[in-house]
């Protein structure tokens, strides 16, 4: 859902309820589901059985404002072809940000798909590390040769590396209160420039509230080790 307004007439607007299903691969045919969930697992259709041909399975994740997404693959078995060609799981973040708290007029917001991995075969992978709080996995077959598929966990995590031009950083749960649990998240903002020029970084902050002497935020230049306290 994206709600818009212009500057001209006011209307009382309007007011929804929703509510989140649940899909099991082996419920739905289509496989897949939609979750907001910090911890889960996703099995490629019949694990650890064959998986079906011409197979098109999505699923969607979403963890809080302030949290990236860690996944790691515990098994694979996809059929193998060049550049993943015929059987593949795709892994995608998507970038969907606005600043909450817009100050001095300030609003920011942008969307971006940004695709991380296409992966078949049965070699060991390392866990991916998403630098948004969305991810999408897109398993398709062909009609031809299966295997046995595919089962991951993911979970939320906070701290990652940035390589947009631009981009939202928050606390976890922002504009909620962050957690007590003495979280530590270290953001290392690398851009990848077209040119490979090194880019200057501008940080501005658009919400700014946290308990005196025991929460902490700091900047620091990796290149100068320049550590600026706030």
């Amino acid at each position: 859902l994206l709600w818009r307004s212009d500057d001209n007439i006011q209307r009382k607007g309007f007011n929804l309820t929703y509510s989140f299903v649940h899909f099991h691969a082996d419920d739905d045919p289509g496989c897949g589901f939609s979750s907001h969930a910090k911890i889960g697992e996703i099995m490629s259709p019949n694990f650890p059985k064959d998986y079906p041909n011409s197979a098109n399975c999505v699923w969607n994740l979403v963890v809080p404002f302030g949290y990236d997404i860690k996944l790691t693959i515990t098994s694979m078995d996809i059929q193998n072809s060049h550049n993943c060609e015929k059987d593949s799981l795709q892994i995608s973040q998507e970038h969907l940000s606005r600043a909450l708290t817009p100050l001095y007029d300030y609003y920011f917001y942008f969307e971006h798909e940004e695709k991380l991995k296409t992966l078949c075969g049965n070699d060991d992978q390392p866990p991916i590390v998403t630098s948004s709080n969305r991810a999408r996995i897109n398993f398709t077959t062909d009609a031809t040769v299966s295997g046995r598929g595919f089962k991951l966990k993911w979970e939320a995590i906070c701290g990652t590396t940035l390589t947009l031009t631009h981009g939202v950083i928050t606390s976890p749960h922002y504009p909620d209160f962050y957690p007590n649990d003495n979280v530590e998240c270290n953001y290392l903002i690398f851009p990848i420039m077209p040119d490979n020029s090194r880019p200057i970084i501008t940080l501005r902050v658009l919400d700014f509230n946290l308990e005196s002497f025991s929460g902490g935020f700091r900047t620091i230049d990796t290149e100068a080790n320049i550590t600026q306290p706030c």
